[in-house]
């Protein structure tokens, strides 16, 4: 699959219009914007295609690397960065995992949009959809050891769309967003995270 996607890659390697890469494009939108909410469906399926999970809920974003994910349906989850420390809670097992907040371990893959950094460095970008109501980019490691084998992200007109990426065993994942909001005022409460009473804590920090 990698060798394939990497000849398509080939395809959309010359440089975009008005003298600009896909890569600088990319940056251009994500400087669009310092912050995010948006409603989620997310579709997860094995390498044959078939359906394994979907799952509902919402998302907010500030950067830098601020990040609040939370499942409401078919199982409660909520994950919350403020930068340094990431919490998940998950109500339905009474259990709270905290963990240091390293970018290279992705936790969860829309935390790749509050650091431009790491996109630029780390992937070879090209651009697979041009039209002006629809942009997309491609994303493959230039590290082979990364969890992704590529990355797709989606925009309409200068509004985040949609997300997929693939692991290494070709197990595929999509986000669809919606009721997407680009820059809204965000309260800092929805970073803070509060330890519920009575749950089970496993804490992975390193020190």
């Amino acid at each position: 699959m990698i060798k394939k996607v990497f000849m398509f890659f080939l395809l959309f390697l010359p440089v975009m219009g008005w003298g600009q890469t896909a890569a600088q494009l990319l940056q251009q939108k994500l400087n669009g914007f310092q912050s995010l909410s948006a409603h989620f469906e997310q579709i997860v399926k094995g390498s044959d295609g078939v359906v394994l999970q979907k799952s509902l809920g919402t998302l907010e974003l500030q950067r830098p690397g601020k990040f609040r994910w939370e499942v409401t349906k078919p199982m409660r989850q909520l994950i919350v960065t403020d930068g340094k420390t990431v919490w998940i809670d998950e109500p339905d097992l009474q259990q709270v995992t905290i963990r240091s907040l390293d970018i290279d371990s992705q936790q969860t893959p829309i935390l790749l949009l509050t650091n431009h950094a790491y996109l630029m460095n780390k992937f070879t970008i090209s651009q697979l959809s041009a039209k002006a109501s629809m942009q997309r980019f491609l994303l493959i490691p230039t590290n082979k050891q990364e969890a992704f084998g590529q990355i797709i992200i989606t925009f309409q007109k200068d509004r985040l769309n949609q997300m997929e990426f693939s692991n290494q065993l070709d197990q595929k994942t999509q986000l669809i967003f919606s009721d997407v909001k680009m820059n809204p005022a965000l309260d800092a409460k929805l970073f803070v995270f509060t330890l519920p009473k009575g749950v089970d804590v496993i804490d992975q920090r390193t020190t």
